[in-house]
């Protein structure tokens, strides 16, 4: 009951967004349904769908909920971001931000990140043109990776009971800074970091390279132990500024903020 209540309180939200026509929405909506039904049926295995024009592969259940909820916990971006900006995804998953940078920002380029093999393998599958790189972000060496059996968008490297994680595994590993120096090709405007509770680690391990960007868009979940260290660390030693913070509202566990160079 409580996921239909969930499901429902999206579509609200995602009813009400400008920026993509009336006629889409909608149609999301309905597509997102009828693959519900379609699975109890055993249709649509192959985990596939398509909005806005573009194919993309489901990386688990929940079909098209996942590319809604990124474009509305980040339709706020919207007002703040340029056009033809290039994009660091850190903490990809199978592309759902990556579909909302090139639908509804416009995005010039975007290099992805992603530490889970599984997701990692879809993430090329739905963004083969784009650069996109299987590793974890951190400043900690031999990694192993939490793997939730609700959902691998909640996969972390910090054990949580609440996210069910019933095994884990050895990832590959690199700092931001190497990574920025050595992997990843060209210039980026935007640092997107989401990667479940570790993001203070991420920039951690790029200390010297983070004013590289312009911009930083940074998950912080509120229920962690230190999250202020990631506004102190980001505004305090860099020269950012915060300029926007993502819809919140009392008893969420995490909030998205944009900082801007001064």
């Amino acid at each position: 009951m409580n996921l239909i209540k969930e499901s429902l309180n999206l579509d609200i939200k995602f009813l009400l967004i400008n920026e993509i026509s009336l006629l889409d929405r909608i149609n999301l909506i309905i597509k997102k349904y009828l693959y519900f039904i379609f699975r109890v049926f055993g249709v649509n295995k192959s985990n596939h769908g398509k909005f806005l024009g573009k194919e993309f592969t489901f990386p688990n259940k929940y079909g098209y909920v996942g590319l809604q909820r990124v474009i509305v916990d980040n339709i706020f971006l919207k007002k703040y971001l340029p056009e033809d900006i290039s994009v660091l995804d850190i903490g990809a998953h199978a592309g759902e931000f990556a579909f909302f940078l090139e639908k509804i920002i416009n995005a010039k380029k975007v290099a992805s990140v992603e530490p889970f093999q599984t997701t990692f393998e879809i993430l090329k599958k739905n963004f083969p043109h784009n650069q996109n790189f299987q590793y974890a972000i951190t400043n900690k060496k031999d990694v192993e990776l939490y793997i939730s059996e609700i959902s691998t968008q909640l996969n972390s490297l910090f054990p949580d009971d609440s996210r069910k994680q019933n095994q884990k595994i050895k990832v590959p590993s690199i700092t931001l800074s190497k990574f920025v120096s050595d992997e990843v090709k060209g210039e980026f405007h935007l640092l997107k970091i989401d990667t479940e509770g570790s993001e203070y680690n991420v920039l951690q391990s790029g200390i010297n390279v983070i004013d590289k960007f312009e911009y930083l868009l940074v998950e912080i979940e509120l229920e962690r132990e230190g999250y202020l260290k990631i506004l102190e660390l980001i505004c305090g030693q860099n020269n950012f500024k915060l300029i926007a913070m993502g819809d919140y509202k009392q008893g969420q566990r995490a909030v998205d903020v944009l900082v801007k160079k001064i």
